[in-house]
């Protein structure tokens, strides 16, 4: 599932969709943040494990702004994406 989603926000990204974006994070955000990085790392209730967590993190990155990507190296980090407001806006408003 990640992985589609990956895929979808780079598609938004090269058309330029925010709105279509921002559905594809909110998701995102629900599958990475919420139920993983939020959770205490041996909870059964993960649905992924920190290394998964990473390999998607290092797909992420290269679309997130610019001025975005050093905050999405570790799984760690997203522990700290207070709301999905923060989350989002690692990403949009995309660069020119």
């Amino acid at each position: 599932m990640a992985v589609r989603l990956v895929a979808e926000l780079g598609r938004a990204k090269d058309q330029k969709d925010e709105p279509q974006a921002k559905v594809v994070l909110v998701e995102l955000y629900d599958l990475l943040v919420s139920s993983n990085a939020k959770l205490d790392p041996v909870s059964p209730e993960r649905t992924m494990s920190d290394a998964d967590l990473k390999w998607v993190l290092a797909r992420l990155r290269p679309l997130a702004r610019q001025d975005s990507k050093e905050k999405l190296v570790l799984p760690s980090q997203l522990k700290n994406t207070n709301d999905l407001k923060s989350f989002v806006d690692l990403f949009v408003p995309f660069s020119s």
